[in-house]
């Protein structure tokens, strides 16, 4: 057990709770515009600036003037995107190996609780915001002699929500099964064992289970951001950002400095489970390379989406069935293989 009266043993939780998310979250900001840059290159367009759409947006939301929220809960629909941040600044600081030891939070189960909860945010947003096409501009008609008084009325947002419940029914499901195919390799769910029977070069990502088991992973990363071709959450076309729409000032900061977060802390797993190499603020030349390999998913999805429509569910359900099954069943010959 860890003895928490001891110096050393309390300044490193500390650094691991406080000094690790505050870098990761600095780190995050940048990857936004890393992603729109080579969007951008690869549509043959100039792009923004490195800083720009993450870190220096998040700023400039701050300053904004707050509107009126139309909402039955304003309060909380407000801040459902620093609910998510919470939940997955706990997903940081339970993957440092100064957390292994502490409260069993240190493993694949507490990790997808968090991850769902962040997930989860974005429909609390959408059936929380009841203001364009319900309170300004009603729809149906409502007015006097109308023929349609007695249809059921919904917004854009409470679309955008029922798309993302959907999503995370199961578009994000491939991440999920792909973050258990380590366990099938090293026979624990414990973030700090798995990491320890990858050393020596013995890295689950060198393994044909961890090649496919990366690609599933991949999908599951560009579902859970929601970004293309994952994107009917939040399409301009028809439900103009979904839940996301009526956000703004500091709170669309909040949602900003969130996708940021979860787009780092995501790939940031992926590090850890595939390449046993571990967010370890005491360890400089680990610490680094593990912020150089977070680069990999950021990157490959800004290429993947940049080729990429926005797919409907009738090509989302079968394209993350698909690689779900896929992952399914190379954990249970990783099991038999493991036996």
């Amino acid at each position: 057990m860890i003895d928490l009266l001891d110096p050393d043993t309390l300044a490193g939780l500390l650094i691991a709770s406080f000094g690790i998310p505050m870098l990761a979250i600095f780190f995050a900001t940048i990857l936004p515009g890393i992603e729109r840059k080579i969007q951008a290159r690869i549509q043959q367009r100039i792009g923004p600036g490195i800083l720009t759409p993450g870190f220096f947006a998040i700023f400039k939301f701050v300053f904004k003037h707050k509107p009126k929220i139309v909402s039955p809960m304003p309060t909380l629909y407000k801040w459902s995107p620093f609910v998510g941040i919470v939940a997955i600044y706990g997903v940081v600081i339970f993957t440092t190996p100064q957390w292994a030891d502490i409260l069993g939070l240190s493993s694949l189960v507490a990790i997808i609780g968090l991850l769902k909860i962040e997930e989860f945010m974005y429909v609390v947003m959408g059936y929380l915001s009841s203001n364009i096409l319900s309170v300004r501009l009603p729809y149906p008609d409502t007015t006097k002699g109308s023929k349609h008084r007695e249809t059921t009325r919904t917004t854009i947002e409470s679309w955008g929500s029922i798309r993302m419940w959907k999503m995370i029914m199961l578009a994000s499901l491939p991440l999920y099964v792909a973050m258990f195919l380590p366990v099938a390799f090293t026979g624990t769910i414990s973030i700090a064992e798995i990491v320890n029977q990858q050393s020596g070069g013995n890295a689950f990502i060198f393994t044909v289970p961890g090649l496919i088991g990366a690609a599933v992973f991949f999908l599951g990363y560009v579902a859970i951001l929601n970004e293309y071709p994952y994107s009917i959450g939040k399409a301009k076309a028809d439900v103009m950002e979904g839940p996301m729409m009526e956000l703004a000032s500091s709170w669309r900061a909040g949602y900003y400095l969130m996708r940021a977060f979860v787009m780092f802390t995501v790939s940031s797993l992926f590090v850890t489970l595939y390449f046993g190499v571990p967010l370890n603020p005491f360890n400089g030349v680990v610490l680094l390379l593990h912020f150089i390999l977070v680069l990999i998913l950021p990157v490959a999805m800004a290429v993947f989406s940049a080729f990429s429509p926005i797919l409907t569910f009738r090509q989302l359900v079968p394209l993350s069935t698909v690689a779900t099954l896929v992952g399914f069943f190379v954990f249970v010959i990783s099991i038999g293989v493991a036996g």
